[in-house]
Formats: structure tokens, C-alpha cells, sequence
């Protein structure tokens, strides 16, 4: 027991944690309320695949789906530690007519559809006729799918915490409007997040799609920013004909960049997106500003994917940007840039005085806000911080566990 103990100190160490959890539930199984009269044993094989039964543990919120009163917790065992557990859903009622029902439990919507259409059963019970008539003429006009996506629509571009869909009074609203997302509406973060990253894949699909389908080449632009919380962004956009005549242009990848921006690093990302897509035989022209990296990002690209291509002929420069140099040139003259710098250079200078005046009347917690304001000035060395940190945290961990080891010897 105290081996267990010390090995739980440390999660780094915890391959096997999952696994042997589920050995200690086997071993006092206690399935959810039913009224079968011949409850699953606590092994299973359905399709020639053998399965666990395993009693539904409620989530660190103390919560669980109401869907898990009604059927079995089923776990497929991995023969790899470091796969991710299959966990699976019994339909109890079918199991009780002899049908073996199962759903994949990574979200519990088409569970609660099953329930529904199968057996009349939402999370407040059995449907009355009342309700079933009311439900029936909800459904008829009421598209779950369409609202699926304008629910993760307005999530995405309102950033709307995941866990919203949780909030009792947010579900109450949606309940008001509309009755029949009673026994579908998600009640958990977790399945917002699921159908996000489905419908991302989704659209990523179409997207390739219609790239394979474009009646021209695949021309790409792609530059590199610093986001709001400073890391470092490479955007790649797409620009095609399709194939019924029209141009278009999509966003293909909005990669984090780790480390220096040189060319040869831009570069990787790049060809992870084209290669991401298939598109590496319809590549067109590249056209970006007009940044020394980007003549080497181009030329590294060309030279892994097509070595045969003179990289100079398929580089052209951004118009747009030539035009905003134009401009600057006209106003401020030769060394527009180097205006800028320098006028930039005052007011942070300006700012930073300021701020280091203010802090030096409180001594030691000074040196701490300097040391924070390096780390922060570059992603580079944000990230160089939190590598280690990282290591820092690996290493205490070994030591916590190398220690519980003498003490228990």
C-alpha cells in the first residue's frame, strides 16, 4: 500500500495507474441502478472482442451522465500502456432483450438519441403521451445537426468557455426555447470540446477536397506574427481556382512556431501543412513579403518537396507590402523602418523608465519583475522557460520517488 503510495507522488511515473484503478474496481464491481434480472458479467465479448465491465466513476466535478443509469460501462483492454483507454457504453435495455448495444463514450449524444427513439427515455425519465406528442412535433421542425454547428459557431468566434453548456441556468434557457434538447443538449465541457475538434476535421476534409479538385495550382502566402500572449503564429492561406471557375483563398494552418524564425525553421511548418493536405504535386507560386527568411523558407521548401524547381522563379513578393513600403518611403523617407524603430524605441523607453522608477521603491520583488519582463519579451525565450520548467519538474519528481523508495527499504 505504501508502494502505491509513493509511485502515486509522482504522475510522471503513472503508465500503469489508470490500469490497475480499473483491477481495483473489477475486483468490488457494483453496477449502475437496473432492473435486469441478469446483470453483464465482468467480462464481456462482443464481435469476438473481450470487454470489461467496469463501474461508472463520477467525474472530478462529482458528476456523471444520467445515460450511465441506464446501461454499462464497458472498458476494452489495450495491449499498450500508452494508448488512450477505449471506454464504451451498454445499452442495459437491450442487454435485457438479448442485443448487445454499445456506443463509443466520447460523447453521450448518441447515446441519449438511443434512448430516446429505443426505449422513450429522456434524463427526467420516461416520455408520457403528453410529452411524446410534443416532442414528435418539436423534432419534426427542429434540426439537431444545424444547431450543433451554430451552438460550436458561436462558441468559436464569441470565445465562449467550454463549460458554459453546464451552467444550469444557461441549459434552462435552451430548454425554454426549445423543449426537445431536453435528452440531446450536451451537459458537459468535454463534448463541446469533441464536437469542435469533429468539426474541425470535418471542414479540414472538405477543404482538401476542393483543393484536389481546383482546376489550377496551389499558390501559398504564409507570415509569421506574435499573438496577444506571445507566441510565436506562422498563418499559411491557400489561394486556388475550384471547380466550378471561382478564386478562393482558405486558411490551411495556423501553426506555433518553437524556436528561431529563421527560414529553414518556417519552413518545416510549412511543409507539415502541405503535406497535411496532399497537395505537394499542385504546388503554384509562393508570394510573401519581402523578408531575407522568406527567400530561404522558399528555398528549403522546394528543395525537400521539389528539388527539380528553381526557387527563385516560383517566389513572388507581396503587393500589398511593397505598396505599404512605398507609402512609408513617401512620408517618412529612405529609412522609413528605422524611423519607426527609433519613434517606437522612445515611447517604450519612456514607458519602461517609468515603470522600473515605480518598482524600485519595493526592493527585492523588483528583481523578480525585471526577470519576468526578459522572460516575457520574446516567444523564444518564453519557451526556453518553460523547457525548464518542464525538466525542473521531471527531476522533482524523480526525486520525490527515489526517495519514498529508501524510505519504504
Amino acid at each position: 500500500m505504501e508502494l502505491e503510495r509513493s509511485f502515486s507522488d509522482a504522475s510522471s511515473f503513472n503508465s500503469d495507474a489508470i490500469d490497475s484503478a480499473i483491477a481495483t474496481q473489477l475486483n468490488s464491481v457494483s453496477l449502475s441502478p437496473s432492473t435486469s434480472s441478469s446483470p453483464p458479467p465482468r467480462e464481456l465479448q462482443i464481435n469476438g472482442i473481450r470487454y470489461e465491465v467496469v463501474e461508472r466513476v463520477k467525474n472530478k466535478r462529482g458528476k456523471t451522465s444520467w445515460v450511465w443509469s441506464e446501461g454499462y460501462q464497458l472498458i476494452k483492454p489495450r495491449s499498450n500502456p500508452k494508448t488512450k483507454l477505449e471506454i464504451n457504453w451498454l445499452c442495459r435495455h437491450c442487454y435485457d432483450d438479448g442485443k448487445h448495444v454499445k456506443y463509443v463514450a466520447t460523447s453521450t449524444n448518441h447515446i441519449a438519441q438511443h434512448l430516446l427513439k429505443e426505449h422513450e427515455l429522456t434524463e427526467h425519465g420516461p416520455i408520457t403521451e403528453d410529452d411524446e406528442s410534443t416532442s414528435t412535433s418539436l423534432q419534426l421542425r427542429f434540426d439537431f445537426e444545424h444547431f450543433k454547428k451554430l451552438l460550436i459557431q458561436w462558441i468559436i468566434v464569441m470565445h465562449i468557455s467550454f463549460s458554459q453548456v453546464e451552467s444550469p441556468a444557461f441549459q434552462e434557457l435552451v430548454f425554454y426555447l426549445c423543449a426537445a434538447l431536453i435528452s440531446l443538449f450536451p451537459t458537459s465541457g468535454n463534448t463541446i470540446r469533441q464536437w469542435i475538434i469533429n468539426d474541425f476535421k470535418e471542414r479540414r476534409g472538405q477543404i482538401r477536397k476542393e483543393l484536389h479538385l481546383s482546376k489550377s495550382k496551389i499558390h501559398l502566402s504564409f507570415d509569421l506574427w506574435t499573438s496577444p500572449n506571445s507566441l510565436a503564429m506562422l498563418a499559411v492561406v491557400g489561394h486556388f481556382i475550384s471547380q466550378s471557375g471561382e478564386a478562393k483563398s482558405c486558411l490551411l494552418g495556423l501553426r506555433h512556431i518553437e524556436g528561431s524564425h529563421s527560414g529553414e525553421n518556417m519552413a518545416q511548418s510549412v511543409i507539415a501543412v502541405i503535406e497535411e493536405y496532399e497537395i505537394k504535386d499542385l504546388l503554384g507560386y509562393f508570394i510573401l513579403d519581402n523578408v531575407s527568411s522568406n527567400d530561404t523558407c522558399v528555398q528549403e521548401i522546394l528543395k525537400q518537396l521539389q528539388p527539380s524547381t528553381n526557387p527563385k522563379k516560383r517566389r513572388l513578393r507581396c503587393f500589398g507590402h511593397i505598396v505599404n513600403l512605398a507609402a512609408k518611403a513617401f512620408l517618412f523617407g529612405e529609412e522609413a523602418e528605422a524611423f519607426e524603430l527609433k519613434v517606437d524605441s522612445y515611447v517604450q523607453l519612456q514607458q519602461e523608465e517609468k515603470e522600473l522608477r515605480a518598482w524600485r521603491k519595493l526592493g527585492p520583488i523588483r528583481k523578480l519583475h525585471n526577470v519576468i519582463t526578459y522572460i516575457r519579451k520574446t516567444p523564444q525565450r518564453r519557451e526556453a522557460f518553460l523547457d525548464l520548467a518542464k525538466i525542473e519538474e521531471i527531476e522533482e519528481a524523480k526525486g520525490k520517488l527515489y526517495l519514498n523508495i529508501l524510505n519504504l527499504s
